[in-house]
This record gives structure tokens, sequence and C-alpha cells, in this order.
């Protein structure tokens, strides 16, 4: 009974498995995906007055594979939610960002980086619409996920306004793409640029150059002084943005207390507390930038990362902000004047990397499981046995075979065995009410009939004994089996009847 129980439990967990893994990437979590998508933690618009994002949790936001350990190790910028408005309270993004968005190929034009190749990432649905990229993208693809059903991928609509690469929707769940593009580093300005840049337009160029006005309509000129203070003898658009990142990692101090009680945060900040976290900074910068002549714009996303066994991982914590700005040779490039942008890289170890892997497990094999995955699956299992050459498959088919036999007639001498012990049921249940009537033992000379003949006179005893001999003698002699019922019946009968019910 232990083993038919376990072996029916066993099948009944196998096939559930079986329907769960047929049916779960053609079904997904249809309706179900709507509550597990997190609210965006890339937000249009950032007040200073706020706590910094980089105090954020430990969840995962985007994961990488194929990029260089030693890109990694120069410092990764993931880059997100570009912002053109800035003002003394904070930055935003105009309602201009969503007229437009191209259908053909993201075309974002970024500085190209001196590493270049294909990557791998997977954005968590909290990054909203807004996928993640490294640094100038050539070209993109989606490779899988962004919806409740994990066989049908969110398509990748292009760039918007901003240079952003957006989705055809939000995220529903995790989605993966491959990037072909560079990877960009702060300030790097290429020396060999074989393409100039599409010049920015007369009103993109106003865009990315407003300034916040006072009340008599021109710009703080405390803020102005202090930019050509910070920026005295430079010229061209490359040494203003060295001198103002200069002076801001120089004379400024990073902290999580800014004065963000103050009337004008950003203008307390840079005149006279001059300590803050990155959103002051990437503000400052852009800002002291726009006030010399250089268009600039801030950019949201996240920094570092944590290395993780050829895979980084970005987390909440590492959100991060900082600037982009116009060089006429070579177009947008990435800078930072956040001092502890240039912090030592960290190895993911211990209890975080077993807590990791575990979400990653769960994102990678329950969340985005396809039927492109099971095809793969089933791929690999042929491919390893097609690559076992012949004497090993010879190996283990010699061995499989003996065991396979060896189990066989285990089985074979079970099943005789519980044919044989059916077929004497009976005769021992009559020699059993024998013993307990006579109260002496029945000798092993003596047949099944000269046992009952043992029990004089009538009686229920009498009767049920009978019965059963009958039952027996059909069975073992003319290979007459009666139904399994009738024969419990008889053992049953001759119990109760031995023991004088």
């Amino acid at each position: 009974a232990f083993f038919v129980g376990t072996a029916v439990v066993s099948l009944a967990v196998l096939a559930s498995t079986t329907v769960v893994f047929a049916a779960f990437p053609r079904v997904g979590f249809g309706d179900l995906g709507v509550f597990m998508t997190k609210e965006s933690k890339l937000p249009h618009v950032v007040g200073l007055r706020g706590d910094p994002r980089v105090a954020g949790s430990t969840s995962a936001v985007a994961r990488l594979r194929h990029v260089p350990r030693e890109a990694f190790d120069d410092g990764l910028y993931l880059r997100g939610v570009v912002y053109d408005v800035v003002t003394l309270e904070g930055f935003s993004q105009s309602d201009a960002r969503v007229a437009r968005v191209e259908r053909q190929a993201p075309r974002i034009e970024l500085a190209p980086a001196p590493l270049q190749g294909r990557y791998e990432i997977a954005v968590m649905p909290l990054v909203g619409d807004t996928l993640l990229t490294l640094g100038g993208v050539v070209a993109v693809r989606s490779l899988g996920g962004g919806t409740a059903n994990p066989n049908l991928a969110l398509g990748i609509a292009g760039r918007s306004d901003f240079d952003e690469l957006k989705a055809y929707g939000t995220l529903a769940s995790p989605l993966r793409y491959e990037v072909a593009g560079g990877i960009a580093r702060p300030g790097f300005v290429p020396s060999d640029v074989k393409l100039p840049p599409r010049p920015l337009s007369d009103d993109e160029r106003q865009r990315w150059l407003q300034l916040p006005k006072t009340a008599a309509g021109a710009f703080d000129p405390e803020l102005s002084a202090l930019a050509q203070e910070a920026s005295a003898g430079a010229t061209s658009q490359r040494e203003i943005a060295v001198a103002l990142r200069r002076f801001l990692l120089s004379k400024f101090v990073y902290s999580q207390t800014p004065p963000r009680l103050a009337k004008a945060p950003l203008r307390t900040f840079l005149l006279q507390d001059r300590q803050g976290h990155c959103e002051y900074f990437a503000s400052s910068f852009a800002l002291l930038l726009r006030s010399r002549g250089v268009a600039a714009r801030i950019v949201g996303g996240f920094q570092g990362g944590a290395w993780d066994d050829e895979v980084i991982v970005f987390q909440e914590r590492h959100a991060h902000a900082w600037v982009e700005w116009w060089d006429d040779d070579a177009g947008w490039i990435v800078d930072d004047a956040t001092p502890l942008a240039t912090a030592s890289r960290e190895d993911l170890a211990g209890l975080d990397a077993l807590i990791e892997r575990a979400r990653r497990f769960w994102d990678d094999r329950v969340l985005d499981y396809s039927m492109q995955d099971q095809s793969d699956a089933f791929a690999q299992a042929r491919n390893a046995l097609n690559k076992v050459d012949g004497p090993s498959k010879a190996l283990l088919f010699g061995l499989a075979t003996p065991i396979g036999l060896a189990l066989l007639l285990l089985a074979v001498a079970r099943l005789r065995r519980r044919s044989a012990s059916r077929g004497h049921m009976l005769a021992e249940a009559i020699v059993a009410a024998v013993v307990r009537a006579t109260r002496a033992p029945v000798e092993s000379s003596l047949t099944v009939r000269e046992a009952v003949a043992r029990v004089p006179g009538q009686g229920a005893l009498r009767d049920a004994l009978v019965h059963a001999l009958s039952l027996y003698e059909h069975e073992r002699f003319a290979g007459v089996a009666p139904f399994g019922r009738d024969r419990q019946r008889a053992v049953r009968a001759l119990q109760r009847a031995a023991k004088g019910e």
C-alpha cells in the first residue's frame, strides 16, 4: 500500500509538473502580471527636497552579460531617463518627451566608446517603458519577455525625442534584449571620430541651454559669476567641462544631508552649503555648463553595479544621476562630477550573492521561461548525448543493460511472489482458523482438507471452513480463481468465526 500510494503521488506530481512545463510558456501570468508590475523607479520629475534615490533597496533593476571585466572596473553608466528642464529646486522632462517615438531602428547618438561589442541586458518591470543602455547604440533587438505571457516578447519602439530607448509599452515582466554598441566612459572624447555627429538644430540647442530665470527675467547673476570664476581661462567646450568638473570635485563634499529645506536648494548648495548627493552635483554641473554656453542635459539611471560570476547586477541602491554635454566634434559626452562615482568596484559575495542568484534563477526559469527555453533545454540534452564518444556510449549501455535486466527480473519475481501469496491466502487463513479452534498446531504433512476435518461438528466456523476450502481447492487445483472480493469475504468470515463472533 505504501509503495502504491507513493507511486500514485509521484505520478501525480510528475503529471502536474509536465502540464505546467508545457502550458506555462503559452499562458504566463495573464492578468496576474498586472499585480507584479512595480512603480517605476526612474521618475520624470526629480525634486531636490526629497531623499536621494541612491538609498534604495537591493532589488535588482537590471542584469548585464557579456560585458568585459575591464569595462566594469572602469565604471559603468546604465543610461535611462534624460531631463531637459533644470531649476533651482530640481529637474524634469518637459511635455515634449512624448511627442515622437520612432518606429525604425533606434538611433541614440552618444559618443562612441573605446570598447565596442555586444552585450545582453535583462531589465526588471520597475523601469517602466524606458530601456537601459551603456552608451552609444548601433543596433538593438528584443530577445524575449516584457509581457505577462513569456512566449510573447515586448517589442522595442525606438528612440524618443530625448534619445531614450523605448519599449512599445510598460514592462510587465523582465525584458531581455541585446545591444550592439559602445560602453561610454565619463569625460571620454574620442581622438579619431570618423563620422561627425548630427548637428543640433536651433530648437534642440535652445532646449539644452535653457536656464531658470529670476523675477527680473535673467539668470541668477551670482551663479553666472560662479561659473565664470570656476572655468576662468577655458574657451572650448571640453576645457569648460573639465574646469567645472574639477571645481565641483575639489570644492564640494558628497553628503546625503543636503540643504533640502532651503528656499532654492540648488542655489544654497552652490553658494553656501556645498554638500549634497548626486542629484545636486548633476544639477549644478548642467546648470553651470549651460550658463557658459555648453548644451547639457541630466541623465537618470544607475552607476557602478556589482560583479557576480560574469553577471553585472544593478540594484535600486545603484541609482545615480550624471550629465551629458554636447561637443560639436564628437556629440554627446558622458560626464560625472559626483565624488563617489570613482569609488572602488563591488563584487557580490556571501549572503548577498546567494540571494541574488536565487532571484536570478526565479526570473530566468519562472518569469521568463518560454517555449524557446524549452526547445533549448531539449537541444542541450540532445547535444550532450551526441558529444559522448563511441566507447563511452558502449560503456553506458553496458552498465545500463544489466541494471535494467536486474530490475526487470526483480519486478517479475515480486509479481510471482504476490501471485503465489494470493493463491495461498485462503490456505493460510484456513490453517490459522483450525489452529485457533483446536488449540493445537497443524502438522506440515497434512493437506488443507485434512486440517479442516480436524474441526468436528456444525456451526458458523464449520460452514466458513467448508466455504473457504471450496474456494481454495477450485483456485489451487482447477485453476478457477475467485473474485478478489469473494476471497476477502471468506477470509474475514473465517476470522470472525474463529473468534466466536
